[in-house]
C-alpha cells in the first residue's frame, strides 16, 4: 500500500496496518514545486515510529537523470541533504504549540504523560486502552502532520530540499541514522521529476440533504485519494460572501456501513436554525498539509417540524390583482401551536421570503399576499410552541399575464480580429422576465434571424462570425420575453462592422490600347463596398522601377496616359485599395506605344521684329532625340506657305533678314527626324514687318 492510501482516510488505517504482518519500515512521498521538493514520511508502526524518533532519520538523494541522460554512476550521485532528524525537543513546541492547534496534538502524542482516547470504567477495558496508547500516539502523530506543516517539521517528518536543478532527476532514500539489530527498520525511497506539476483539483460530486436543523453532506473521493488524506469542511450564513469551517479539525472520512460505495464520503453537521439559506463547499488537504481549490457550492434549507404536523394549502387564486391564499389544520392541533407564517418564493425550491411581519393568530386560515409575482410558490408554517415549525407543500399560483417586456435598449458591442462578437445591453427590469433572445442579418433589408438556440439570462452574448466575407456590416436585434413567454418588439438594430481583412475584389481591365501619342486604359468598376481609390502603376520595358502615375478616384474607370514615348512597350499594373489600407490582386496589361511616324508639334516658339536691324527672329524648344533638323516654312502676303529653309538640329533659331517693308510674313516649323518621322505643323505665325 502506497504511503498516499496509507494515510488517506486518517490514524483508523494506521492502526489496521499495525496488525498488518508488514515489517516495520518508513514510507514516504514527494511534491514537486517550481524550486524545491518537499519530502514527507512517517514510520508503517508505533514501535518503529518510536525508535526512529530516537535514531533520527537521514535523507540521502541521487541524481537518476541529468540533461535527459541515466546518471550511470550513482554511487558517485549520492549525497546527504540531512542528517540525524530528529522531534523538537519538549521546550521548543510551546510558541508554536499556542498558535497551531495540530502542533499542540502532536507535541502531547510525544511528550504527553498520557494519550488515552477515553476513561474507561473497568480495569480490563484500562489495560486495553494502556496497551494501544502507543498505536493511538502513533496515529494522531502521523495524521497533525498531515494537516499541519508545522506539525510535520517540529516531528522530523517534512523535509524542504532547495538545492535542486529542474534538468535533473532524483531518488530520494530516508534511513534510520542508527539501525536496532533485534529491530530492523526498512528504508523507504520515493522517485521525483521536478519539472513534473500536480494541480490540486475541487472534490467532486457534492451534494447536500438538510433535515430538521442538520444536513448530510456527501462526496466522492475516487479520483482524489492519492491526493488528499482529509478535507475541510466550510459553511457560509451569508449568502456565500464568506465561508468559515465547521470543524476546528480536519475531517477524516469515516463511511458508515450503510453507505452504497466506499468511495463516498460523508459529514453531517447541525444548523443553527431552520428556514434558513446555508451554503457549503468541501476543500481537500494533502499530505503535505496544502489546501486544494474548494469544490462547487451547494445550499440548502433546514425543514423543522412542529409535532409532525403540516399545514394543508387548499386555496391559492388571484383577486382584483391581490393573491388569495388558504390552507387547513387539524384542529385538535391548534392547541400545540403559536400560530401560522407564510412565504412565498419564486421557485419550489426557493429560497422562501415571509410574507407576514408578525405570528399569524392559530385560528387563522387565509391570508391576502398584496404583492405577488407573476409565478408564486406558497408554504404555510405551522410554528410549535416549542420553537419547531412544520412547513406544508409549495402551492403554486400563476397570475394572468398579457403585457410583455419592454424592447431592450442602449445596445452596444464589438468584434475582435478573431471575429468573436460580444454585445450587451441594459438589462429589462420587469420582475417576470425570463431572458433575451438574439437575432442577427447582414443587412437590414433581410430577415433577421434567431441565433440563440435557447433564452438566455443576462443582458449580454457572445457570437462567433467570418470575416471573410465582402459584406463589412453585421446587425443585431434583441427581444426581451417573460415567464408567459410574452415577447418584447425588436430592440432597435446594433449596427457593427467587421474587422477588414479581405482586400478588395480586383478590378480587371478590359481597355488597354494605344491611340497615335497615348496609350488608354479602362478598366471594370471594383465591387467592394469600402473602396477607397485606384492606384495604376507603369513600368516600362528594360527598367524594373514601378512609377505610381496616379491615385484613381474610385468613381472613375479609365486613364489617359499622354507621357509616353512612341514605339515603347509599357506594362500596366492597376490594384484597388479599400479604407483599411488592403489592396486588390493587381490587374496587369501590356502595351506597346504605336509609332505613326507622327511626333508632336513644336509649341513653345518666341518672336520678334526687328525693324532697325531689317529682320524677323524665331526661337524654340524642342527635344533632341533622334532629331534630324528642323524646316521653316513661310508665306509672304497671301501667297501659299512653302518650305524656306533647313534649320540643323543643333540650332534652335532662324533670323529671316529678306524682308520688304510694309509686308505680311506667315511662319510655320516641322521637326524632322533621322528615321523618317515627322511632328505635326506648328500653328501658324502671322508677322507683319
Amino acid at each position: 500500500m502506497s504511503f498516499q492510501r496509507l494515510l488517506l482516510f486518517g490514524f483508523s488505517l494506521l492502526i489496521a496496518i499495525c496488525g498488518s504482518a508488514q515489517s516495520p519500515g518508513i514510507k514516504i512521498i514527494a511534491r514537486a514545486k517550481n524550486d524545491s521538493v518537499i519530502l514527507r514520511w512517517g514510520a508503517t508502526s508505533a514501535l518503529a515510529w518510536e525508535l526512529a524518533n530516537k535514531a533520527g532519520y537521514t535523507i540521502k538523494r541521487y541524481t537518476v537523470f541529468r540533461q535527459g541522460e541515466v546518471v550511470k554512476e550513482a554511487q558517485q550521485s549520492m549525497i546527504i541533504i540531512g542528517s540525524n532528524i530528529k522531534p523538537w525537543p519538549l521546550e521548543r513546541w510551546e510558541t508554536i504549540a499556542k498558535k497551531d492547534k495540530y502542533a499542540a496534538i502532536a507535541a502531547q502524542a510525544l511528550y504527553g504523560k498520557s494519550f488515552t482516547l477515553s476513561n474507561p470504567s473497568t480495569n480490563a477495558m484500562q489495560f486495553a486502552n494502556q496497551s494501544a496508547e502507543r498505536d493511538n500516539r502513533w496515529s494522531f502523530a502521523l495524521f497533525t502532520a498531515d494537516q499541519s506543516q508545522s506539525a510535520a517539521t517540529c516531528m522530523g517528518l517534512r523535509w524542504v530540499d532547495r538545492t535542486i536543478n529542474r534538468n535533473e532527476k532524483y531518488l530520494y532514500r530516508i534511513v534510520i541514522s542508527q539501525q536496532y539489530k533485534n529491530y530492523p527498520i526498512d528504508s523507504g525511497a520515493v522517485f521525483v521529476d521536478p519539472s513534473e506539476k500536480l494541480e490540486l483539483p475541487p472534490p467532486d460530486e457534492v451534494k447536500a440533504e438538510f433535515g430538521d436543523q442538520s444536513v448530510m453532506i456527501r462526496w466522492n473521493t475516487l479520483y482524489h485519494e492519492t491526493i488528499y488524506s482529509s478535507y475541510k469542511i466550510e459553511r457560509s450564513d451569508d449568502e456565500g460572501k464568506t465561508f468559515k469551517s465547521t470543524d476546528d479539525l480536519a475531517f477524516a472520512s469515516a463511511r458508515p456501513s450503510y453507505a452504497a460505495s466506499s468511495h463516498i464520503s460523508y459529514y453531517l453537521d447541525s444548523l443553527p436554525r431552520n428556514n434558513k439559506v446555508y451554503f457549503y463547499r468541501v476543500i481537500g488537504v494533502t499530505p503535505f498539509g496544502e489546501s486544494g481549490q474548494p469544490s462547487e457550492v451547494v445550499k440548502g434549507v433546514g425543514l423543522g417540524s412542529a409535532n409532525g404536523v403540516i399545514a394543508v394549502v387548499t386555496t391559492a387564486e388571484e383577486r382584483q390583482g391581490n393573491a388569495y391564499i388558504e390552507w387547513k389544520y387539524p384542529s385538535e392541533n391548534l392547541v400545540n401551536i403559536n400560530g401560522f407564517a407564510l412565504a412565498r418564493a419564486t421557485s419550489s425550491k426557493g429560497p422562501f421570503i415571509e410574507l407576514n411581519t408578525k405570528i399569524l393568530d392559530a385560528n387563522t386560515n387565509s391570508f391576502i399576499d398584496k404583492k405577488p409575482g407573476p409565478i408564486n410558490y406558497y408554504v404555510v408554517r405551522a410554528i410549535g410552541k416549542d420553537g419547531k415549525t412544520t412547513t406544508s407543500f409549495p402551492y403554486m399560483l400563476q397570475l394572468e399575464d398579457n403585457t410583455p417586456p419592454v424592447a431592450p435598449s442602449q445596445l452596444k458591442g464589438k468584434i475582435t480580429d478573431k471575429g468573436i462578437v460580444t454585445i450587451e445591453w441594459t438589462a429589462n427590469t420587469e420582475t417576470d422576465l425570463i431572458g433575451y433572445r438574439v437575432f442577427r442579418a447582414n443587412s437590414l433589408k433581410e430577415e433577421f434571424v434567431q441565433i440563440t438556440r435557447d433564452v438566455i439570462k443576462q443582458p449580454f452574448f457572445a457570437d462567433s462570425i467570418s470575416l471573410n466575407t465582402l459584406t463589412r456590416k453585421i446587425y443585431y436585434k434583441v427581444v426581451a420575453s417573460d415567464l408567459r413567454y410574452n415577447l418584447s418588439e425588436y430592440s432597435l438594430p446594433l449596427t457593427l462592422t467587421r474587422p477588414d481583412i479581405v482586400p478588395p475584389a480586383p478590378s480587371p481591365i478590359i481597355t488597354s490600347e494605344s491611340r497615335g501619342n497615348i496609350i488608354l486604359i479602362k478598366w471594370q468598376p471594383c465591387i467592394s463596398e469600402d473602396l477607397a481609390h485606384y492606384e495604376l502603376y507603369r513600368y516600362q520595358f528594360g527598367d524594373t522601377s514601378r512609377l505610381l502615375l496616379k491615385e484613381v478616384s474610385k468613381d472613375s474607370s479609365v486613364f489617359v496616359d499622354t507621357k509616353v514615348e512612341p514605339g515603347k512597350r509599357y506594362k500596366y499594373q492597376l490594384v484597388a485599395k479599400d479604407s483599411a489600407g488592403l489592396v486588390s490582386q493587381p490587374s496587369i496589361a501590356v502595351v506597346t506605344c504605336v509609332d505613326h511616324g507622327i511626333r508632336a508639334a513644336i509649341r513653345e516658339i518666341l518672336t520678334k521684329v526687328d525693324r532697325e536691324g531689317k529682320r524677323i527672329i524665331l526661337q524654340w524648344n524642342y527635344p533632341k532625340d533622334g532629331l534630324k533638323g528642323f524646316q521653316v516654312y513661310r508665306a509672304v502676303g497671301d501667297n501659299p506657305i512653302r518650305l524656306y529653309q533647313f534649320i540643323e538640329p543643333d540650332k534652335v533659331q532662324f533670323i529671316d533678314k529678306e524682308l520688304r517693308a510694309n509686308t505680311k510674313y506667315n511662319y510655320q516649323l516641322k521637326a524632322v527626324f533621322k528615321n523618317g518621322a515627322e511632328s505635326e505643323m506648328s500653328k501658324e505665325i502671322t508677322l507683319n514687318f
